[in-house]
């Protein structure tokens, strides 16, 4: 048994620590082999480690057009012309974003572009684009809300008052993106789609078959009890598995999950094969 932890968070999305922070947190965990997996956007971090002596993938979660349906991308090979594809969907949606903040500071809410930038500067966030991500950790800091959850029940999710859609890849073509640079792709967190069973196999059958590669069968937010039915599919249609913290905030997440180490080898050798 090994920990590894293909699934974590850090400030350059909606991540509480920093690159740095969050591998020092992993190594203090005794979790050597890990993916960053920001929202939106991939890395590169050969230098971290060579610096850290830790296996790093570079990864990237995406949030597809079905609601709670994330896929995360693993092994990109090349993340700067991959990076400006995303940056165009992310874009679109800055200017929705700014919308949404047009709207609160209308209705008197203490909040403009320029304080958002100038909380961004001071919290040391990724400027290059103002998402809804930083929206909501402004808010949290304005005390109007206490979490994300609330943020999108409260203000700025689906039936609110500031909700404005925010643009989003179908699954298809996220998988189709994602193969399209020799990356693996992999189904996170699939207890949140709250599917029942069949509608649940259904889905991976046909996710399947248009090019996903795996599924995260464990996670610290998901309900363990959950495991083997989706060792099952997995097993079922092909796909690979993968576990991974789903890590934001060390206050109140964990590094690594204790799996086989034939787990990792797997995942390296798809993404071998899908580069070859």
């Amino acid at each position: 048994m090994e920990k590894i932890d293909l699934h974590l968070h850090t400030n350059l999305s909606d991540g509480n620590l920093s690159v740095d922070e969050l591998i020092k947190l992993a190594i203090q965990n005794n979790c050597y082999k890990i993916a960053i997996t920001d929202h939106d956007i991939a890395n590169s971090f050969e230098e971290k480690e060579q610096k850290y002596n830790i296996d790093i993938l570079s990864g990237v979660e995406i949030n597809t057009s079905i609601t709670n349906l994330h896929i995360v991308a693993l092994g990109i090979d090349d993340v700067l012309k991959f990076n400006s594809e995303l940056r165009d969907y992310r874009l679109l949606n800055e200017k929705i974003c700014l919308e949404v903040i047009s709207l609160l500071e209308r209705d008197g809410y203490d909040i403009s572009v320029y304080k958002i930038l100038k909380f961004i500067y001071e919290n040391k966030l990724d400027a290059r684009i103002i998402d809804k991500r930083v929206l909501v950790k402004y808010l949290i800091s304005k005390n109007y809300v206490s979490t994300v959850l609330e943020a999108y029940q409260k203000l700025i999710g689906k039936k609110q008052k500031y909700y404005v859609p925010s643009y989003k890849l179908s699954p298809e073509e996220t998988i189709k993106l994602i193969d399209s640079y020799h990356g693996i792709s992999i189904l996170a967190h699939p207890n949140i789609l709250n599917y029942d069973d069949k509608s649940l196999e259904k889905l991976i059958e046909y996710l399947a078959k248009v090019g996903l590669d795996g599924i995260e069968i464990k996670n610290y937010k998901m309900n363990l009890q959950y495991n083997n039915k989706y060792l099952e599919l997995a097993n079922r249609y092909a796909l690979i598995t993968t576990v991974g913290s789903d890590f934001h905030n060390p206050l109140t997440d964990k590094i690594g999950i204790s799996v086989d180490e034939d787990v990792f080898r797997k995942v390296l050798k798809k993404i071998k094969d899908k580069h070859n």
